[in-house]
C-alpha cells in the first residue's frame, strides 16, 4: 500500500506508474523473503491464527508483541530502502 501511494497510477492510464509500483512491490516481497523465508504469516510465525487455538498460542507464546513486530520493524526498514 505504501509503496502504490507513493508511484500509483494518478490517472487511469499511467502504465508506467503501474509497472514501476509493480517493479517495487516485486523487489520488496523478494527481499522479505529472502530475509524471512516467507511472506505467510502463519508461517512467519509459526501458528495459525485463523483458529482460536492457534490464536491462543500465538497470544501464550507472545509471537504478536515479540515476532510480529520485529517482521513490521524489518518491513518499514526495507520500504525505506526502496523508495529512497
Amino acid at each position: 500500500m505504501v509503496i502504490g501511494l507513493k508511484h500509483g497510477k494518478a490517472r487511469p492510464d499511467d502504465e508506467a506508474a503501474k509497472e514501476k509500483t509493480y517493479q517495487l512491490v516485486r523487489g520488496f516481497v523478494s527481499r522479505f523473503r529472502e530475509r524471512h523465508g516467507s511472506i505467510t504469516c502463519r508461517e512467519l510465525i509459526n501458528a495459525d491464527i485463523s483458529t482460536p487455538e492457534g490464536l491462543q498460542a500465538a497470544r501464550d507464546r507472545q509471537l504478536f508483541a515479540t515476532v510480529c513486530s520485529a517482521l513490521v520493524k524489518d518491513t518499514v526498514e526495507t520500504l525505506e530502502e526502496l523508495l529512497e
